[in-house]
């Protein structure tokens, strides 16, 4: 058994794709509230970000938005200062949420995820995509977005809507939204859970820098199920991807695996084989699985799986 502390997990909203729309999304203007070396009258620290973690907004009705010349100059002078104070505060992971609607964004995000990287914290960038990844927007297409944002973070999440939901190939639709705000909080919450330092055998911030460190693009797949033949309907279920751009496990190069069962009904020797089997026949022999397990007594008679892949080849 390792014992290790919990990693300080951090998010930047760029754009408004997470918290448009949504009520209880309450925000303090970082100006004020928080040490001056925040800086921006654009970044607002959120109160209650997913699963309670620290959440920092560039938003585009943050005070003082209109009077500035956006260029790669003001992110750098007006916005980076702040962010690098923001995640100077012990940060292990951050997530950068990136809405590709906003051209602001589409300039700001990359940059911000740029100086996370720098500081050598563990940068995860989630791109929602409200439209066909074949599409074009604001003069780009949705390849060259996503390539630039790739370049500058450590790994990328790339999600899209449910496509039987009909707005799949309308930004505009809140549905549509909704979804987005459901990945991302499914997303930090998976990661959460994956380095619950109260496992068995945890996975710890260590096997996931090996894991997302310089690795592009990312899949991740968590489900849950009980009763009979759980083990074997949380296996189907978490390999379908639901909400991921890509769901091909095959070829993947590293693998992430948490196993958690609630007290009720423990989590068996041969669920763990039946499991981790699976996964790797999927991924193929070339891959490496690292996998942790635990009780959680929330689960109750549940087995939920949590999956995160990287090292494909270039799609």
């Amino acid at each position: 058994m390792r014992f290790s502390k919990r990693p300080l997990i951090r998010l930047i909203e760029v754009g408004n794709a997470f918290s448009r729309g949504v009520e209880n999304f309450k925000g303090t203007p970082s100006k004020g509230n928080c040490p001056e070396s925040f800086g921006s009258p654009l970044a607002i620290l959120s109160e209650n970000g997913p699963s309670g973690i620290p959440m920092l907004r560039i938003v585009p009705d943050g005070e003082g938005w209109d009077a500035i010349d956006w260029s790669r100059g003001s992110v750098i002078n007006q916005v980076l200062p702040g962010v690098q104070a923001f995640l100077e505060q012990g940060t292990d992971i951050v997530f950068v949420v990136f809405d590709p609607e906003d051209s602001y964004s589409e300039l700001a995000a990359p940059l911000i995820a740029g100086k996370a990287k720098e500081i050598r914290v563990l940068t995860i960038s989630v791109v929602f995509l409200p439209f066909s990844p074949k599409e074009n927007f604001e003069g780009l297409s949705a390849k060259e977005v996503l390539s630039e944002i790739e370049r500058c973070s450590d790994s990328i999440f790339v999600m899209l809507p449910d496509a039987s939901s009909g707005v799949g190939g309308n930004p505009l639709a809140e549905e549509g939204f909704q979804q987005g705000r459901d990945a991302v909080m499914s997303l930090v919450e998976a990661f959460v859970n994956l380095l619950d330092v109260r496992t068995d055998l945890n996975v710890d911030l260590e096997d996931v820098r090996y894991v997302l460190v310089n690795a592009g693009v990312a899949l991740l797949g968590t489900s849950k199920a009980s009763g009979p033949g759980r083990s074997a309907r949380v296996i189907k279920e978490t390999m379908e991807f639901e909400g991921n751009l890509s769901k091909e496990l095959f070829g993947a190069r590293r693998i992430l695996i948490s196993i958690m069962s609630g007290a009720e009904i423990e989590v068996e020797m041969e669920e763990l084989l039946e499991i981790t089997d699976a996964i790797q026949i999927k991924a193929g022999e070339e891959a490496e699985v690292i996998f942790g397990h635990g009780t959680d007594p929330s689960l109750g008679d549940n087995i939920q799986v949590t999956l995160v892949a990287t090292g494909f080849p270039e799609r």
